[in-house]
């Protein structure tokens, strides 16, 4: 009915709403009744206000939840502290449709949103000292379950899944699903046992003893690595107070060359003998340091056939190229380092575009995983790889690229090597060490 006007009580009187309190409205709850006493689900007093069931904003007859808001604004829901800071809202003036939790205004002493919900930005925003996931008295910023907890992490497939840093974001530990690897930056301290690469058969040499000419292997020499090249003798191996390892140097001729490489004795080292064959998940690792002068000047160092760092002469390789002119084979640009693989005589040359400097420094790694796929890391950082066998070699833009298939069944061997390319002055190479590994 739409007015009282000239209606009697006794036909209205069960349209009109009154409190079951004989003394009407007090400060103590009394339901809201029809005149028939029809209690209805709100209760009324001079300072509060309680329903007893839904409550609809803008909902019409619909009201589907206990609080129900079907918003006209923005910000569709609002709550301040006495002083009229914002503690809570759900949207805000700009559309973003974000959901803030804390003491959110600028204008007060705190500036603490401890929960933000970033709609606009796919984001969860979590700022607190201590958080607490099934921990009721967390002591940590992530404090995660009891201590028969179990924690989860489900990673994504890149070669940064998951980082942990130091307070500059710099990376200590590096989790790379795409590779099965984890990488610490940082040391690592293990008071209890370390059982290490327990699946894996490894090498690692530090030129202990200074790797030598076959005809010239004795107890005080390397017993798994000797020198072959150009005019290479054992006395172009040698140590400098400066750099860790060894130093391997040229005799002063143009194009004489002086190369790692594990013993061609049979017999004589594992690393030759046993096959490191390209399906066995093989891993190689070294560093080097450059010469002081590059300009005439090559290095290589990986897996290959044969030491000889042409590429056109092994139908299966995976190494590391920098030549300052193209005797090794074209490359794109001379003062860049390349990396090369080779699968049954056709050869993919990838332009890593680093620019190699003297006196410099590089730690080289190549992972050839279960498939015969090649990942390569410089200093740490992972380059992609060119499946394209376009002439000079090519940049891959991705970096977590692989390579094509290899050749199955091939077995490859560790090579380290330093070339002069002009005149008298000899050319060295400082290596440092290098590793290798293979499924057992």
């Amino acid at each position: 009915m739409a007015t009282l006007t000239g209606s009697t009580i006794s036909s209205t009187y069960k349209t009109l709403l009154k409190t079951a309190s004989s003394t009407g409205v007090t400060s103590t709850l009394s339901t809201v009744e029809d005149g028939d006493a029809t209690a209805s689900c709100l209760k009324l007093g001079t300072t509060s206000l309680n329903v007893d069931g839904k409550v609809g904003v803008n909902s019409s007859t619909s009201i589907n939840a206990n609080l129900h808001i079907k918003s006209t604004e923005t910000q569709s829901i609002l709550i301040e502290d006495s002083s009229a800071y914002d503690i809570f809202y759900v949207g805000d003036s700009s559309s973003t449709f974000d959901c803030k939790i804390g003491d959110i205004d600028n204008a007060s002493s705190g500036n603490d949103t401890y929960l933000h919900l970033k709609d606009s930005a796919n984001s969860i925003i979590l700022k607190g000292t201590y958080t607490g996931i099934n921990q009721t008295s967390p002591s940590a910023t992530l404090h995660v379950g009891n201590n028969d907890a179990t924690v989860k992490f489900a990673l994504t497939s890149s070669t940064t899944a998951m980082t942990i840093g130091d307070s500059s974001n710099a990376d200590i530990i590096n989790i790379d699903t795409r590779n099965d690897t984890v990488r610490i930056e940082g040391d690592l301290e293990v008071t209890g046992n370390f059982n290490g690469q327990s699946q894996r058969w490894k090498h690692e040499e530090y030129f202990l003893q200074l790797p030598a000419l076959n005809a010239d292997i004795a107890i005080t020499k390397n017993l798994n690595f000797e020198v072959l090249g150009t005019n290479t003798s054992s006395d172009d191996v040698t140590r400098d107070n400066t750099y860790s390892g060894v130093v391997i140097e040229t005799d002063g001729t143009d194009n004489d060359s002086i190369c790692i490489t594990p013993h061609v004795d049979t017999g004589q080292t594992a690393i030759n003998n046993m096959k490191i064959k390209t399906e066995d998940e093989m891993v190689f690792e070294c560093a080097i340091t450059t010469d002081s002068s590059i300009a005439n000047y090559s290095f290589w160092a990986g897996m290959k056939k044969s030491r000889v760092p042409d590429y056109a002469t092994d139908d299966d390789q995976a190494y590391f190229l920098y030549c300052s002119d193209d005797d090794h084979g074209a490359l794109t640009t001379n003062t860049r380092l390349h990396f090369i693989y080779s699968v049954s005589g056709t050869d993919y040359i990838t332009d890593l575009g680093i620019i190699v400097a003297t006196g410099t420094t590089y730690r080289f790694k190549i992972s050839i995983n279960t498939d015969r796929q090649i990942s390569v890391f410089v200093n740490g950082v992972m380059y992609g790889l060119t499946s394209s066998t376009t002439a000079g070699g090519v940049t891959e833009s991705t970096s977590t690229t692989l390579s094509a298939v290899l050749t199955g069944g091939v077995p490859l061997l560790p090579f380290i090597g330093v070339q002069q390319h002009a005149g008298s002055t000899t050319s060295k190479l400082h290596v440092h060490y290098e590793k290798i590994s293979r499924k057992l």
